[in-house]
């Protein structure tokens, strides 16, 4: 009685875990890039409040200028951001950039951009983004 596996059936393991690769890795990929896009609007999301309260209510700009000014990632237009002035608000983690635009009346407009479109392509930052 001789122990062990034959050529045939090695071939055939093998055969199906290339086909479960062929599968799995541009899936896992794909989840990857559009990950970058979710992770920028959700640091954009969290400043969204602050965002509004400076730009509605006089005088309580500190808490957005200083996240801007000493977070990596976020930037600003105007860089000092004033009350009862339209800005922008942008995080770029280094494959997706979110902006947030609010206007005077606390109106808010979001958008997506790539910043490395190696890592994740323009249609992967919207979709992670919820923007597609």
């Amino acid at each position: 009685m001789q122990k062990g596996f034959t050529l045939i059936e090695l071939m055939i393991v093998v055969a199906i875990i290339g086909v479960l690769a062929a599968v799995a890795i541009p899936a896992y990929r794909e989840y990857v890039s559009v990950s970058y896009g979710a992770a920028a609007m959700q640091a954009v999301s969290g400043q969204v409040i602050n965002l509004q309260v400076c730009v509605l209510d006089a005088g309580t700009c500190d808490v957005i200028n200083h996240t801007i000014a000493n977070t990596s990632g976020f930037s600003s237009t105007p860089t000092t951001i004033i009350p009862n002035t339209a800005a922008e608000v942008s995080f770029d983690n280094g494959s997706c950039q979110v902006v947030v635009h609010i206007d005077e009346n606390g109106g808010l407009v979001y958008s997506a951009n790539t910043s490395n479109p190696a890592k994740a392509s323009l249609q992967q930052c919207k979709k992670g983004a919820g923007l597609s």
